[in-house]
């Protein structure tokens, strides 16, 4: 038994080799970025970012014909949450929410979420995770 891992963000297509006729899926959507540090800029009271939320995960079989083709896209990681100048202020920014992770077979499209942003850092919470 044989099995294969995507695991960089992107799309692309998976052909059912001869003799398969059922696919185990495991799909992960992308984590949320972190929020970014905050402090007064003096350096005092330094607060960090809350980290991103974890995307949803989700596993199931489907029965398959062999020859046929599943087309996938896996999900991009959230983007780091970057600080910024307000009022002598250090304010972190909020980290970028996660990709959604996919995959079609016989035109039904199956997908998961990403994982949200951290907060920044004045506000000091972690991102929620994706849904499923």
């Amino acid at each position: 038994m044989g099995y294969e891992v995507i695991t960089s963000s992107g799309s692309g297509s998976w052909t059912v080799p001869s003799y398969v006729h059922k696919v185990k899926i495991m799909m992960l959507g992308a984590g949320g970025g972190g929020g970014g540090a905050a402090a007064y800029s003096n350096g005092t009271r330094f607060r960090s970012g809350g980290g991103g939320g974890g995307g949803a995960c989700v596993h199931f079989e489907l029965d398959v014909a062999p020859g046929s083709s599943i087309s996938y896209v896996v999900g991009a990681k959230g983007s780091m949450g970057n600080g910024s100048v307000n009022s002598g202020l250090v304010k972190g920014g909020r980290g970028g929410d996660g990709g959604a992770t996919s995959c079609t077979y016989n035109g039904i499209t199956y997908s998961v979420e990403g994982g949200h942003g951290g907060n920044a850092g004045i506000i000091s919470d972690g991102g929620a995770s994706g849904g499923e």
